[in-house]
């Protein structure tokens, strides 16, 4: 390929020359006022060869220009997308803020209504087996929580503290299987054991409450005070079911807990119960 152009070079060269000849003529004869008959032969051959590479720049200017246009366009709409993350972002560590505010002065609203001497706790780990419903959250001994200290939320009870560490203390929520709370209908002062349900992970059962016992559906279920561990009048939950049978000595009865497990980010821990 390099010998056949070698071989064929000194004819593009005296091509080339002759394209220019012809331009500098074409050009020299632009500038008369009268065309001979040897002018207007000279401008038939020239004029679309001149017309070609005009055409021919014209568009190859037309094609950088696009692509150099495309090529900005699409850095600018990259950047416009990054910007626009950013932006997503943003807002969403705004309204993350404005949530927290919001919950923050909520629990110092609650902690300065309550009677009870608290500590606010955030929940920072969960433990959700079949049975097994506890928490983990950032408080312990040096908060003053001890071991079977009472745990309530905006809503009612939650549970019991089980372990503590100096920063760290461990909760079984009221809906474990292994929990014990011993409650009364406000309504009738009908009285039972809370304990949470094996086949409701959510919920609650209502044991020991015999067929005589007035309890009806929508009845408030509240803390009775016995135990030593939550204060008398705690919220608890619902009565949502109730099922009597003729075999059993006891009605059976669920609670819909007050407090939205599901849902829970803290909690608040009574130090001190003036009841106690």
């Amino acid at each position: 390929m390099l010998k056949f152009i070698r071989n064929k070079s000194k004819y593009f060269v005296i091509f080339l020359l002759f394209l220019a000849f012809l331009q500098f003529i074409a050009y020299n004869i632009k500038s008369k006022y009268a065309y001979n008959t040897l002018d207007k032969i000279i401008l038939y051959l020239v004029s679309p060869l001149q017309e070609f590479i005009v055409h021919t720049e014209k568009k190859s200017t037309n094609f950088f220009d696009t692509y150099i246009n495309l090529v900005n366009l699409e850095k600018k709409n990259k950047d416009l997308e990054s910007e626009l993350n950013r932006m997503y972002f943003v807002v969403n560590q705004f309204e993350e803020t404005k949530i927290e505010n919001e919950r923050l002065r909520k629990m110092l609203e609650f902690k300065k209504e309550s009677p009870y001497e608290i500590v606010a706790a955030e929940i920072i780990a969960k433990d959700a087996t079949s049975y097994g419903r506890t928490i983990r959250v950032n408080v312990g001994s040096r908060n003053n929580v001890t071991v079977n200290s009472a745990v309530i939320s905006y809503h009612g009870i939650v549970g019991k503290v089980i372990s503590t560490l100096d920063n760290y203390s461990d909760i079984m929520l009221i809906t474990d299987t292994m929990s014990a709370v011993d409650v009364l209908s406000q309504r009738s002062r009908a009285r039972g054991i809370a304990r949470g349900s094996v086949n409701e992970p959510l919920k609650l059962s209502l044991d020991f409450v015999s067929r005589e016992e007035d309890i009806q559906k929508g009845d408030a279920i509240v803390t009775s005070g016995l135990g030593g561990i939550w204060p008398k009048g705690l919220l608890v939950g619902m009565v949502s079911t109730i099922e009597k049978g003729d075999e059993f000595l006891f009605r059976l009865v669920e609670i819909e807990p007050s407090t939205d497990f599901s849902k829970l980010e803290e909690v608040f821990i009574i130090t001190k119960n003036p009841e106690s």
